[in-house]
């Protein structure tokens, strides 16, 4: 866990971005370290602090849908499934190509 954790708790993928929601929200974050490992360690900090509004930082994958054998957004897939598992909200990073 990055920082002391309050009401509000972030979960995410990688330890850069736990490291910059922390930085730039003020709030603790957990670092899963892999898609897999998110949906568990959701599980186990909403266990572990069951007040707490959880947020799912996603990593998004879209280069990987055109991968020859990956074919999906892994990171996207595995944050949404875990804020559903916990009852959590699901942040995901805006897209070059999206509207400003």
């Amino acid at each position: 866990m990055i920082g002391d954790p309050g009401a509000v708790l972030l979960v995410g993928e990688g330890f850069a971005t736990c490291a910059a929601a922390r930085r730039a929200t003020g709030y603790a974050a957990a670092v899963a370290f892999s898609a897999a490992n998110l949906s568990p360690v959701a599980q186990v900090v909403a266990s572990a602090y069951p007040a707490a509004d959880l947020v799912v930082l996603a990593d998004d994958d879209a280069h990987l849908v055109n991968h020859p054998t990956i074919k999906k957004n892994v990171g996207l897939e595995a944050a949404r499934a875990a804020a559903l598992a916990v009852g959590g909200r699901l942040a995901i990073p805006p897209r070059e190509d999206d509207a400003a």
